[in-house]
């Protein structure tokens, strides 16, 4: 039966995509994957599904990448080391942030069965963005420094990065 809901939950996010295409809405538009996310995440709770509960984690994580080029502002494919390194910052902090709240699931009865997804995926996210910190051309800003300010990162970035880590430390 399980398998079947995730199955269900695949194809709502498919649906949505089509309805999307049906009335001319850009199908690559963050907002799609936010919706499916919110669709998907208390079903995991109503069902008591781990596979649902890791599945909603990585949408909501696809969901916050597709939406990372409109918070920055980048427009062009060009590379830039800080808008890089602000993605990297805002996955940080959320990885943090998924971590401590599969901590603070731990403490209650009804949600510990789901505590060790969310510390597993937030550990995972976190350790992914130390070790892609740990490249040498983040730091000396070699050939890959394009020169590019803070200014060009909208509003929506900070407030995702402050309510992350605003979470991360009531949760912590």
């Amino acid at each position: 039966g399980l398998a079947l809901i995730l199955m269900g939950a695949l194809l709502y996010g498919a649906a949505i995509h089509l309805v999307a295409q049906t009335y001319h809405f850009p199908v690559n538009h963050p907002n799609l994957m936010l919706l499916w996310f919110l669709g998907i995440l208390p079903l995991a709770y109503i069902t008591r599904s781990n596979e649902l509960t890791k599945l909603g984690l990585i949408i909501f994580l696809l969901a916050l990448g597709f939406r990372l080029p409109d918070w920055l502002g980048s427009n062009s494919s060009e590379f830039s080391t800080q808008l890089v390194v602000s993605g990297f910052a805002l996955f940080g902090i959320v990885g943090l942030a998924i971590n401590s709240l599969g901590r603070l699931q731990a403490l209650s009865a009804q949600t510990r069965s789901f505590s060790n997804d969310y510390r597993a995926i937030g550990f995972l996210v976190t350790i992914a963005v130390i070790y892609a910190f740990s490249f040498n051309f983040y730091h000396d800003g070699g050939e890959f420094y394009s020169g590019r300010d803070f200014n060009a990162i909208r509003a929506g970035y900070w407030a995702a990065l402050s309510v992350a880590g605003a979470l991360t430390l009531v949760s912590t």
